[in-house]
C-alpha cells in the first residue's frame, strides 16, 4: 500500500501537554492554509507511522540531537523532510542547562526551532544553533488560556459532574513536581548529564518535599470548605503515585481527590486556586488569573532556583498552606509572575495561530529552510538493542544510557511512565472537531 502524502507530521509525545495544541494546529492548517496535517505519537506504534505516512515537515516534541528518540527513525525513513523541534521545554533550571543544550551538526544546523521567546532563542544562538533556524512565536501552550480558545475546555460545572465534585465548595488545584522522587525527571534518569551529586540532591530533595507536602494535602483535606484536587506529572504513574502517597499520609481521605484524567489546563480554568512546587503549571495559573502560590515545605537546593521563582508566594508551614488555599480574598497572589509571562513568551499573536502560520511557511517555501540532514551523520548512528541511543562508540551515550535504566527503577517507575499518552485517529478527530466549533 503507497504511503499517505501528508503536508505536515506532527508528534506528541505527552498527551496532556502536547494533543490539545496539535488539534488546534491540525483544525487551523487545514481551514485557514489547506494543509494536511496528521498527528502521531513519540512512544507509540512508531513502525506503523513510518509505514503509512510521506511527510514534508516532520514536527517533533524535543529534540537535542540525533540522540533523542525516535529521531534517528524518522531521519532513516524521511531524509528528506525538514525537521522542527516545537521544544514543548523552554524554561530550564540552570544546572539543567548543559543537558537541554543542542548536542550535535543535527540539533545546531539541520533543525528548525519554535521559541517562545528571546530568552530561548538567545540560548539556543550561544549554543551554537543558526538564527535563521529560529521563529519566536510565544508559546503555544499559554496561548490556550487566552480569549476564544479557553472555550475549547470542559467547563467546572461538567468537570464537577463528571468527577464527582462539589461546585459549590473552593477548590484548590495542586499539579504536583515531584518527578525526582518517582524516577521520572530527566535531569535524575540521566545524572551524567546534569552531574551525579545535583541528581542526587534533586532527588533527595524531591522526596522529603513529598513526604511532608503529602501531610499537608490530607490534613487539608479533611476540611469539610474545600475540594483539593491533587494531579499526578503525566510521566508518573498513577498507581506508583497512589500507593507513595498511602505509604506516607496513611488513608487518602474523601476530599482528596488524585485525579490524572485530562490536563493542568481545564483544572486550573475551573479552579479557585493553584499550588504546586517549582512546576511551571504555577505560572499557567497566574496567566489564567488564579492566584497561586509555592509549595516550599523544604527549603529549595540552591540549583533549583530559577528567575521567576521570586515572583511567587510560598508557603513554608502547614498553617500558610491551609490559610491561603481557605482565603477567597488572596486574588492577587503571583500577579506579578502573570504579567512576567505574558511580557517574555506572550508578546506576539496568539502563538497557536502563529506555530500554524510557521508551519505553512516551511512548507510552501516561504521561510528559511536549512540543508536536509547528511546521509552520511543518518548512516554514522548507532541504534542498540536495548533501545538506548548514543553516538556510535561513544562513552557518554553509554553512560547516560545505563543511568537512565537505573534511575526508572526509582519507585517501580518504567514503561507506565507514558500510561496516558496513547491516544487514537478516533481521540483526534474528536478534539478538532471541538476546536473547529470554538475557533469557527
Amino acid at each position: 500500500m503507497p504511503k499517505k502524502h501528508v503536508d505536515v507530521l506532527l508528534f506528541v509525545e505527552h498527551v496532556a501537554r502536547e494533543l490539545d495544541v496539535a488539534c488546534a494546529v491540525k483544525y487551523l492548517a487545514c481551514a485557514r492554509y489547506n494543509l494536511n496535517v496528521e498527528i502521531a505519537s513519540t512512544v507509540f506504534d512508531i513502525d506503523r507511522t513510518l509505514k503509512m505516512f510521506k511527510p514534508e515537515v516532520v514536527a517533533v516534541p524535543y529534540c537535542i540531537g540525533i540522540i533523542s528518540s525516535p529521531i534517528d527513525q524518522l531521519l532513516r525513513e524521511w531524509p528528506h523532510a525538514v525537521y522542527v523541534n516545537l521544544a514543548y521545554e523552554q524554561l530550564f533550571r540552570e544546572h539543567q542547562l548543559a543537558a537541554k543544550a543542542p548536542k550535535d551538526d543535527l540539533a545546531r544546523s539541520h533543525l528548525l526551532y519554535v521559541s517562545w521567546g528571546k530568552f530561548n532563542s538567545d540560548f539556543l544562538i550561544t549554543n551554537g544553533v543558526d538564527s535563521r533556524n529560529i521563529a519566536d512565536i510565544g508559546n503555544p501552550v499559554y496561548a490556550l488560556y487566552r480569549g476564544v480558545n479557553s472555550h475549547y475546555f470542559e467547563s467546572r460545572a461538567t468537570l464537577a459532574k463528571r468527577f464527582g465534585l462539589d461546585d459549590a465548595k473552593r477548590w484548590v488545584f495542586i499539579p504536583e513536581n515531584y518527578g525526582a522522587a518517582f524516577g521520572t525527571d530527566r535531569t535524575v534518569r540521566s545524572p551524567a548529564a546534569g552531574g551525579g551529586k545535583i541528581a542526587s540532591e534533586v532527588r533527595e530533595f524531591a522526596l522529603r518535599s513529598f513526604n511532608e507536602a503529602a501531610c499537608w494535602w490530607s490534613k487539608l483535606a479533611e476540611s469539610q470548605e474545600i475540594e483539593l484536587i491533587v494531579r499526578p506529572r503525566p510521566a508518573t504513574a498513577l498507581s506508583n503515585f497512589t500507593q507513595a502517597l498511602r505509604e506516607v499520609a496513611g488513608t487518602i481521605p474523601e476530599r482528596l481527590r488524585v485525579i490524572k484524567d485530562g490536563t493542568i489546563r481545564e483544572w486550573i480554568l475551573a479552579s479557585d486556586a493553584v499550588f504546586s512546587s517549582y512546576s511551571t503549571s504555577l505560572i499557567e495559573g497566574a496567566i489564567a488569573g488564579k492566584p497561586v502560590h509555592m509549595l516550599a515545605p523544604v527549603a529549595f537546593p540552591i540549583h533549583l532556583n530559577t528567575e521567576w521563582h521570586s515572583m511567587v508566594p510560598s508557603v513554608t508551614t502547614f498553617e500558610q498552606f491551609a490559610g491561603s488555599a481557605i482565603d477567597s480574598r488572596a486574588q492577587l497572589a503571583g500577579a506579578e509572575l502573570g504579567t512576567w509571562a505574558e511580557n517574555v513568551m506572550m508578546a506576539k499573536e496568539d502563538a497557536i495561530l502563529g506555530l500554524t502560520k510557521y508551519l505553512s511557511s516551511i512548507r510552501t517555501g516561504d521561510t528559511h529552510i536549512p540543508q536536509k540532514v547528511p546521509s552520511e551523520m543518518i548512516r554514522g548512528f548507532d541504534h542498540n538493542n536495548n533501545g538506548v541511543q548514543r553516538p556510535s562508540g561513544g562513552l557518554a551515550g553509554q553512560v547516560r544510557g545505563i543511568a537512565a535504566r537505573v534511575y526508572r527503577t526509582v519507585r517501580g517507575s518504567g514503561p507506565s511512565d507514558h500510561e496516558s499518552d496513547k491516544f487514537s485517529d478516533e481521540d483526534v478527530h474528536e478534539r478538532v472537531t471541538r476546536w473547529s466549533e470554538v475557533l469557527g
